[in-house]
């Protein structure tokens, strides 16, 4: 009875915080949705152009090409399923999955070309992100970040389990500035550290709460216009927007007045002016448009 108690108490402050929101609300509008069948794991996504993106569905697993949100053609994938990022880069294409220990190197086809792996041991990897020819990878189960070469070499790493600076509790997601500097977020520690690409500690943005400029579950980041920071609350179904500097400016909303509201959204991706939003236990992608922005 007590736990029940609690639980409503919970959800009642949570509704309330939630309404205070709107006095930051930031409206964007609603491009398009597209939404998967019963047996799919709409994971995340990759623009090919601005009418077009692609949609990998870790449950076949198989990549899906839609345009103007029409699907126009499935490319079944040989690979593993389970894959939980989905990345482009230069002219590759990155698939994590934890199960393997492996990050997937895809060419233009979608054909396996290599693999990025751990050969000094366990490796459980969430996210990829670039930055002058290095690749940054979120180690989940490991609770660090490593740093690869082009040729998948091992060049850095730094983290373990904690609480403190340049410590982590489940690093998710990455997402990389113009001058090199990572937001990483920590879905149990509840927060988005900030380093540099040498992987030394800036700043730390968030804490818990579910209030403004806190987090309960963090997980998809993006960096917008190299100003904004977006952050995706996997557990309160909200996009906040921070500054780099951490300072908390409001909520994504619609034309309404309402907030964006999404299941469990676990990744985002941006491109020019849109704004792709994976909503993974809703089984569907969702994109706005930021033109307009403040």
């Amino acid at each position: 009875m007590r736990k029940l108690f609690l639980l409503i108490l919970f959800f009642l402050f949570a509704n309330n915080v939630g309404n205070s929101y709107a006095l930051n609300l930031i409206p964007v509008k609603k491009a398009g949705e597209v939404n998967f069948k019963k047996h799919s794991l709409p994971t995340d996504v990759v623009f090919r152009d601005s009418n077009s993106f692609y949609v990998l569905d870790a449950y076949e697993p198989a990549v899906l090409l839609y345009e103007n949100f029409q699907e126009k053609q499935k490319i079944k994938l040989n690979a593993p399923d389970e894959g939980m990022c989905f990345e482009r880069h230069e002219n590759k294409y990155f698939i994590c999955v934890p199960a393997e220990g492996k990050i997937y190197i895809l060419n233009e086809n979608f054909s396996i070309s290599g693999s990025i792996q751990n050969s000094q041991g366990a490796f459980d990897p969430t996210d990829i992100a670039f930055y002058d020819n290095k690749y940054y990878v979120a180690d989940n189960d490991n609770h660090r970040i490593m740093v690869f070469n082009e040729k998948g070499s091992l060049i850095n790493k730094k983290g373990e389990y904690g609480f403190d600076y340049l410590m982590f509790r489940y690093p998710f997601d990455i997402a990389i500035d113009s001058r090199g500097d990572l937001f990483v977020s920590e879905v149990i520690n509840t927060r988005i550290q900030q380093l540099t690409y040498d992987l030394k500690y800036v700043n730390y943005i968030g804490g818990w709460g579910v209030s403004s400029g806190h987090f309960y579950r963090p997980k998809g980041v993006v960096i917008y216009k190299d100003k904004y920071l977006f952050a995706a609350d996997g557990y309160m179904g909200l996009i906040q927007v921070f500054d780099k500097k951490g300072n908390f400016i409001g909520v994504l909303g619609d034309s309404d007045g309402k907030k964006l509201k999404f299941v469990s959204p676990v990744r985002m991706t941006i491109y020019k002016d849109q704004l792709a939003v994976t909503d993974f236990l809703n089984k569907s992608v969702k994109i706005f448009n930021l033109k307009g922005f403040k």
